[in-house]
């Protein structure tokens, strides 16, 4: 998935938001609005890194799956007691 064409796209275009996107203080001449715009920017760039960790997690994930079926992956023992 992550070498798809698609998603690398996507992949830079969220990671260059994270990098640049930032509140300009000159398109407000309210403080509260100011600060809620500043909350947004904050919790759009969390949720575009969480995106990310979760999408890398899962990729991960499904290949370890994959060995585990093939086998080649070996499975110790575990014994309770």
């Amino acid at each position: 998935m992550r070498e798809s064409q698609g998603y690398l796209l996507l992949e830079k275009f969220l990671r260059d938001r994270v990098k640049e996107d930032f509140v300009d203080p000159q398109h407000f001449t309210d403080n509260e609005a100011e600060l809620r715009a500043y909350r947004v920017t904050n919790l759009m760039k969390k949720l575009t890194v969480e995106i990310l960790e979760w999408v890398n997690v899962n990729v991960e994930r499904a290949k370890y799956l994959r060995l585990k079926e093939q086998g080649d992956i070996e499975q110790k023992d575990f014994n309770i007691g």
